[in-house]
């Protein structure tokens, strides 16, 4: 009975267990896909954030400039791409596409008529431009500076700009306007310089030494590289990570991932509850249906700032299929009731053993008991038959048994001993007569011997 209550307790306790268990996988995996959201946030907002600072660098080198009684930087030549020296200009097909490029040299175009003055005073730019790259080399392919004031565009790499290009046309510098031509990270969109990459630009503006914006600068970011920071996080083998813009848009790759390809912008998705979550909280673990798929999307925001508020450009996802967070959760139930079984299984034997153990030793302890008993009982039992003799030598060995036994066996013996004694004191007083036959009436030592003789015949 006492068997069957243990193993009716140990199958509560392992189901307990194990819903336990299943419900802290839960919470861990939520937690889990956070953190890892978390990391490759941070690690974009120290690259976009070392990015943003040399765009603060060039502006205020550049009005710096317009202080030239304390500025040392000599003007240097301002290349159109045709006038660019045969000799620097190379092919980097992975960054640049088809066209030749040149990475000792900046290029200008001309947008209207250009204002010399500045043009000299960019022009110096030449000398740190391809430091500025090289500090941001995993991160950047294009610098761009568009000085409204001045009518030209400068673009670094020297590159060959397309004739129909128009700043204010472009999705970067809409993106500036929008929020009031201030720092932005701009939605994702086509390179137009050939290079065939799906790209997005950080916008700064670019101001007068009076503070009034004559400008902008800007960096060309792929989409791929900023992919290749976060290429470590992985969850559960199937989990995905994507780039979502504030305005919704997906930055994607050449691998299109787990989005749907009907979809560019998560709005476009019918199942809105997470959009609609994401902008209250940015950060957090929402439900997302799509394609009849349920998705469990962890999400992390950032810009310039790793802790933006509403501000942020853009967002960090981390999308898994709630079915492997299942299989996942039901891993560690199984586990849980594995273990449980073979505990249960290990205490059933244990329980086998023990008892079987216990009743062996019983037995013994019995036998120990019984054995002196039958002998003291047999020994009884000849003591009550005629003419044989009592072997008291029989109980000699159990005076070696536990202490109990020993004495009484000791007092079993003693007993007998006693009694033996006895009996002969009593068979001996019997066959001694204190006086012959019939002395009392031969010694005349009573008095009334004279009345017996007086009796009559």
């Amino acid at each position: 009975m006492i068997m069957i209550l243990v193993i009716l307790n140990l199958t509560i306790l392992v189901t307990q267990t194990a819903l336990r268990v299943e419900n802290t996988r839960d919470e861990q995996a939520k937690q889990d896909m956070l953190d890892l959201v978390k990391s490759g946030a941070s690690t974009l907002y120290s690259e976009i954030f070392g990015t943003v600072v040399l765009l603060d660098f060039i502006s205020e080198m550049l009005a710096d400039m317009f202080r030239e009684e304390t500025f040392a930087l000599e003007p240097l030549k301002a290349y159109t791409y045709w006038e660019l020296p045969s000799d620097c200009l190379k092919k980097h097909l992975g960054s640049y596409g088809e066209e030749p490029v040149c990475l000792e040299h900046s290029t200008y175009f001309a947008l209207g008529e250009v204002d010399q003055e500045l043009l000299n005073k960019t022009s110096r730019f030449d000398n740190i431009w391809k430091t500025t790259l090289d500090l941001t080399k995993n991160l950047a392919i294009r610098y761009l500076m568009y000085i409204e004031s001045g009518n030209y565009l400068v673009v670094y790499p020297g590159s060959l700009i397309p004739n129909d290009y128009s700043p204010k046309d472009t999705v970067w510098y809409k993106a500036f306007e929008q929020v009031d031509f201030s720092v932005v990270g701009s939605t994702p969109y086509m390179d137009d310089f050939g290079s065939n990459q799906n790209i997005t630009s950080i916008v700064y503006p670019l101001l007068h030494k009076n503070g009034t914006r004559i400008g902008t600068v800007s960096v060309d970011i792929p989409v791929e590289n900023l992919y290749k920071r976060m290429s470590s996080i992985k969850f559960l083998g199937s989990g995905q990570t994507s780039i979502i813009h504030r305005e919704g848009d997906i930055l994607r790759t050449e691998d299109e991932g787990w989005w749907s390809t009907q979809y560019r912008n998560i709005q476009e998705i019918p199942y809105q509850q997470y959009w609609e979550n994401v902008q209250k909280d940015p950060m957090g673990v929402y439900f997302l249906i799509e394609d009849e798929e349920i998705y469990r999307v962890a999400s992390k925001a950032f810009s310039y700032d790793l802790n933006p508020g509403n501000d942020w450009w853009y967002l960090v996802v981390l999308v898994v299929n709630e079915a492997d967070i299942m299989v996942y959760k039901e891993e560690a139930k199984q586990t849980i009731q594995d273990g449980g079984d073979l505990l249960i299984l290990t205490t059933l034997v244990c329980s086998l053993v023990a008892t079987a153990i216990i009743i062996w030793l019983i037995h013994l302890q019995s036998k120990v008991i019984s054995e002196p008993l039958t002998k003291i009982y047999n020994i009884t039992m000849k003591m009550n038959q005629n003419g044989e003799e009592t072997n008291f030598r029989k109980l000699d060995k159990f005076e070696k048994y536990p202490d109990q036994i020993a004495r009484l066996v000791k007092a079993y013996r003693y007993l007998i001993q006693a009694l033996n004694t006895q009996e002969e004191g009593i068979h001996g007083a019997s066959s001694q007569k204190p006086y012959p036959p019939n002395e009392l009436y031969n010694c005349k030592r009573v008095s009334w011997k004279d009345y017996l003789l007086r009796l009559p015949n």
